[in-house]
């Protein structure tokens, strides 16, 4: 009887299943997902700390200017986000050049430069599922008109998809 039990274990056909459902899934856009940084002058004094010691590290001003994004201070952004283009350098994405093209095409449409979409496309051809270009890309795209292509791009994202937690806000 108990080599019987076994055989039927083993060819059992309703394999047990388990969902891993956050409550973060579960929101109707990421507007409502909560941003665990905190905005306020210590994080602020926290990022000029650390720009005095690497006063040439773009993610430090890209953080800089988010904190003036956030609390609504446009022209110092702004001016952080065009010191971080400036201090990009392919040298520091020297294990992933498509973070690099990609970050650039993120810098130069928040600046107003031409060109974004010609970076989204190199970083594309490098790493085809580089979660910023993916993002990026069809946004550029359906602000140029190019709403098929947004569509495929964002179809196939959403198809392959990534593990990446903003792709069913896409």
């Amino acid at each position: 009887d108990r080599l019987i039990q076994l055989a039927d274990e083993l060819f059992d056909k309703v394999p047990p299943i388990s969902f891993n459902i956050s409550s973060y899934d579960l929101k109707p856009d990421i507007s409502y997902i909560p941003n665990p940084t905190q905005y306020d002058e210590s994080y602020l004094d926290s990022l000029l700390s650390d720009l005095d010691n690497s006063n040439s590290n773009p993610a430090i001003y890209m953080s800089i200017a988010g904190y003036y994004d956030k609390t609504n201070q446009t022209a110092l952004a702004n001016s952080n986000y065009q010191k971080a283009y400036e201090n990009l350098n392919e040298k520091l994405f020297q294990d992933d050049v498509a973070a690099y093209y990609s970050l650039r095409a993120l810098l130069k449409n928040i600046l107003g430069k031409p060109d974004a979409l010609e970076d989204l496309k190199k970083s594309l051809a490098i790493n085809p599922n580089d979660s910023l270009a993916i993002q990026i890309y069809p946004n550029l795209l359906m602000l140029d008109n190019e709403f098929n292509k947004a569509n495929k791009m964002l179809s196939d994202a959403l198809e392959k998809g990534s593990g990446n937690m903003l792709f069913p806000y896409m």
